[in-house]
């Protein structure tokens, strides 16, 4: 009758056998079978679970409790039973392949490994397990090594679409886009209505700066599945990629509402996140603020190597003193950080045999908190918001973790309590002095920083570059005088991907090529040149428009370094900060 999909007779028939007999395990078994096929996952379980009283050692009970389990993701629990079902019968199919698929679940690939190379001397030319053994190479980052078995696995089964995704998804991961979506466009020909098929392709083409393709794909993704939020959340991002604020807000309001009036739990953190964005627009109108308070807070940031490293072990440059005041230098720090607030940047992790745990950086807040606009990745990494930043001091000798331990005057300080398992923590000030002594006893110049360090003038500069830029936005047509007839397309566009914010993008109205302005209260140096190149390289992909870029950077004179970039890059040209400050009526303190 199962097979017949008569599922209500046979759960009569099922019931029958029960009352006839209470102990038959296996009508428990059967029943529970049927009511999991059903989606009854809860009346199923009870059923398994008087089917394992009656018989503990059948496999295929084991096996039926642990993928109900896995489902709830319990995934821990599912395992010992797929492991309890494989004592009883080492080539158990069902088992053999849920324990493979959980052991990638819990991140234990080269385990999956063993279990499919085992089990593959049983099945050996089995689809399935062929796929499995893709997927586990590839979540080992092995991906050529995972196409392989993908194929093998498709020569068998070629409209299998799971092992058709897995497939495209590696070949993204090895760079070859265009054939990973070529691999998608394969398999929604078998399915046209295949849900991670057309989300991938979504996905895909906007990280391709292909983002009018990608809204068709999530459009008729929303027309096939219009009560999933995701896809409006999608909708939403990608309307903020074309710079349509008015539609992208629409789309993120939608979202948060049907999450908040189906009470999705799943996606609730990520709705909460949504709202806090739409709540900055609203107050700042997307303007980054500066807002420093007359004494500053002290907060300890905590990182992993991967921030504070380049891959090649040695640190990061964008961490050194003095290598930039560039607004777009973000970290992630708590809701209510203010500029001008004094953090000490503490380091975990292990990179290339070599474990950190020390407090390495002082650095400033240049912006007050506000909401990372990339929310994918800070949904994904449990980021919420951001600040603009400026590296103060490195200290040649670290404080190291164990010191802080033996240190009896730091017992009560919040981060070294919690082991600095946070993001961020704001510290009192008896604890920051103390450290800050500490410090000091390690890294005598470091006094002399401190008795050195203006942190006054250091705002002063902040706010003054904003207060240009503010002017500069409303009075754009002074560049007339410059030659140059501009329009502003947007302020402050944060570069998603890359670091950095562009202070002005502009249009240019005769010739219609995108203008990136850079301004600079300082001189400008070959940091300078960097940025904006970069910058630029960042409008030519993510806004194309086949004509080229131009770049213009205002600031107070420039040194040696940039004039010899200058003239390496026709498209970029410099203007004289007190010409600008001259045509806006505005001086310099």
């Amino acid at each position: 009758m199962i097979k017949l999909d008569d599922f209500e007779n046979a759960l009569n028939y099922y019931d029958t056998i029960i009352s006839l007999d209470p102990k038959d395990s296996m009508a428990y078994y059967n029943k529970g079978n049927t009511l999991y096929g059903l989606g009854k996952d809860s009346e199923a379980n009870k059923n398994i679970d008087i089917s394992l009283k009656l018989d503990p050692k059948n496999p295929d009970t084991l096996q039926l409790k642990g993928q109900i389990l896995f489902e709830e993701d319990e995934l821990n629990k599912a395992l010992n039973y797929f492991n309890d079902a494989l004592k009883l019968d080492s080539t158990h199919y069902f088992s053999l392949t849920n324990k493979i698929r959980t052991l990638n679940y819990i991140e234990k690939s080269d385990e999956a490994i063993k279990c499919v190379n085992f089990a593959l001397k049983k099945y050996k030319k089995d689809p399935e397990l062929l796929s499995l053994k893709g997927l586990s190479l590839a979540l080992l980052e092995e991906y050529s090594a995972s196409i392989e078995f993908y194929d093998k696995s498709l020569a068998i089964d070629p409209t299998n679409n799971e092992t058709i995704w897995w497939k495209s998804l590696a070949l993204w991961n090895l760079g070859r886009k265009q054939n990973a979506i070529d691999q998608l466009e394969k398999g929604l020909k078998i399915d046209p209505e295949d849900y991670s098929l057309l989300n991938s392709k979504g996905e895909f083409l906007r990280d391709l700066n292909q983002p009018e393709d990608a809204l068709n794909t999530f459009g008729y993704m929303q027309s096939l599945y219009p009560d999933d939020p995701e896809i409006l959340y999608q909708i939403g991002n990608l309307y903020k990629d074309l710079n349509d604020k008015e539609k992208s807000i629409q789309y993120y309001k939608k979202f948060v509402e049907m999450v908040r009036k189906n009470k999705i739990l799943d996606l609730f953190n990520k709705s909460q996140r949504v709202q806090e964005y739409l709540n900055w627009i609203e107050e700042t109108n997307e303007i980054i603020t500066i807002s420093p308070q007359k004494k500053p807070q002290y907060w300890q940031w905590s990182t992993k190597a991967e921030y504070y490293l380049n891959p090649d072990g040695s640190e990061r440059s964008e961490l050194d003193p003095g290598i930039s005041l560039d607004p777009g230098t973000m970290w992630t720090c708590h809701k209510d950080t203010f500029a001008g607030d004094l953090i000490l940047l503490y380091r975990a992790g292990k990179k290339k045999g070599t474990t950190y745990q020390d407090i390495k950086y002082l650095i400033m807040a240049r912006s007050d908190a506000y909401p990372l606009e990339d929310l994918e990745e800070t949904v994904e990494n449990g980021w919420e918001y951001g600040c603009d930043f400026i590296p103060l001091y490195k200290f040649e000798n670290s404080l190291e973790l164990s010191e802080m331990r033996n240190d009896p005057y730091l017992e009560g300080w919040n981060a070294l309590n919690a082991l600095f398992h946070r993001l961020s923590y704001k510290t009192e000030e008896k604890y920051w002095k103390h450290l800050t002594d500490l410090l000091i006893d390690k890294n005598p110049d470091f006094a002399n920083f401190m008795k050195g360090f203006d942190r006054e003038k250091l705002i002063s500069q902040i706010r003054t570059e904003k207060e240009v830029e503010d002017k500069l936005e409303q009075n754009i047509n002074i560049f007339k005088r410059f030659n140059h007839d501009l329009e502003i397309v947007s302020r402050q566009e944060r570069c998603r991907g890359d670091d950095g914010i562009i202070d002005l993008l502009c249009k240019d109205k005769n010739e219609g090529n995108f203008v990136v302005i850079e301004l600079k209260i300082n001189k400008a140096n070959r940091n300078t040149f960097g940025q904006i190149s970069g910058y630029m390289g960042w409008v030519m992909d993510h806004k194309p428009t086949g004509k080229s870029v131009k770049g213009i950077v205002v600031s107070r004179g420039y040194d040696n370094k940039f004039r010899s970039a200058l003239k390496t890059n026709p498209n970029i040209e410099h203007i004289e900060l007190t010409d600008v400050l001259s045509e806006l009526d505005m001086k310099l303190i």
